[in-house]
């Protein structure tokens, strides 16, 4: 299974292994992926790459602009996802109770 996403940055491509991306930002008719140490854009919508990363069970959709990777939350506290780098992310009131079912569910599978 190939755990890398491509990713443009000054019109260079690269490809990131999913470990790296923080999250995945809604832009428009782009996606920037971050990643602790740079931002990448995508020329494609949020929901196409959600689908493409469907088979990686770390990301979940918390936002109708975000995709967060779950290895990288240190926090949640209400509807807001402190992650281990520092950055808050918002999670939408519609989606907070299926986040936080699904990643509870994640996370006690790991343990």
């Amino acid at each position: 299974m190939n755990s890398r996403l491509d990713a443009f940055n000054l019109n260079r491509c690269t490809s990131l292994d999913i470990s790296e991306i923080l999250y995945i930002k809604a832009a428009g008719r782009y996606t920037e992926v971050i990643t602790a140490a740079k931002r990448y854009l995508i020329c494609k919508h949020l929901k196409q790459i959600e689908s493409e990363l469907v088979i990686f069970p770390v990301f979940l959709r918390c936002h109708q602009s975000f995709l967060v990777n779950t290895e990288w939350i240190e926090q949640v506290r209400g509807t807001i996802i402190k992650l281990k780098c520092g950055k808050e992310l918002t999670i939408s009131r519609r989606k907070k109770k299926l986040f936080l079912d699904i990643l509870d569910s994640t996370r006690s599978e790991i343990e």
